[in-house]
C-alpha cells in the first residue's frame, strides 16, 4: 500500500467511527436549571416550572362566574371543564403545545371569591422524561406523576 492508500484508509475509518459514535450515542436529556426563587416554594419542583414570574397575580373582578365546558387542550382556546377544588368551584381552562423536549401548558383558574370572581393563570414547563436515563427518567416521572396544578392553584388563591 502506498502512502496515498493509506491515509484514505485511515480517513474512512475515522469517518465510519464517527458516524457509529454518533448513530449509537443516546439523545441527551434537556438542562434544567434551578430558577427557583424564593417566591417559588409553592413550585418547588426539579422537573415542573413556571415559564412566568412566579407567583403569577390573583385577579378580582365583579364578574359573575360561569363556566361553559369545551374545547380541546391542543387547540389555541384549550379546553375548558368545571372542578370542584378543596370544596370551591372553578372553571379551569387548559391549552397545551410542545417544543423541543418540553410540554408547556397554560392554566386559568377561575372561581368565586366572597362576592367577586378571582382568576389566575399561569405557564408550567414539564420536560419529557424519557430524554433522561435511569434513575433519573423515574424520579422525573414520579414528580410529574404527583404533582397537583389545582391544589397549587387553589393556595394561589385562597392561602394569601
Amino acid at each position: 500500500m502506498n502512502k496515498k492508500q493509506i491515509l484514505i484508509s485511515v480517513a474512512i475509518i475515522l469517518v465510519l467511527l464517527a458516524f457509529y459514535i454518533i448513530s449509537t450515542k443516546k439523545a441527551q436529556a434537556p438542562v434544567v436549571e434551578n430558577t427557583n426563587t424564593p417566591s417559588q416554594s409553592l413550585l418547588n419542583k426539579k422537573y415542573i416550572r413556571s415559564v412566568d414570574e412566579w407567583p403569577p397575580q390573583v385577579e378580582f373582578s365583579k364578574a359573575t362566574f360561569t363556566c361553559v365546558e369545551g374545547g380541546n387542550e391542543i387547540e389555541t382556546k384549550g379546553t375548558i371543564v368545571k372542578k370542584i377544588i378543596s370544596g370551591h368551584n372553578y372553571c379551569v381552562t387548559i391549552a397545551r403545545e410542545g417544543a423541543a423536549g418540553s410540554t408547556y401548558t397554560t392554566y386559568t383558574y377561575s372561581t368565586e371569591s366572597g362576592d367577586q370572581l378571582a382568576s389566575v393563570s399561569f405557564i408550567l414547563q414539564t420536560v419529557g422524561c424519557m430524554n433522561y436515563d435511569e434513575p433519573e427518567q423515574t424520579t422525573c416521572k414520579n414528580e410529574q406523576a404527583s404533582f397537583d396544578v389545582d391544589l397549587l392553584a387553589n393556595s394561589l388563591i385562597f392561602d394569601k
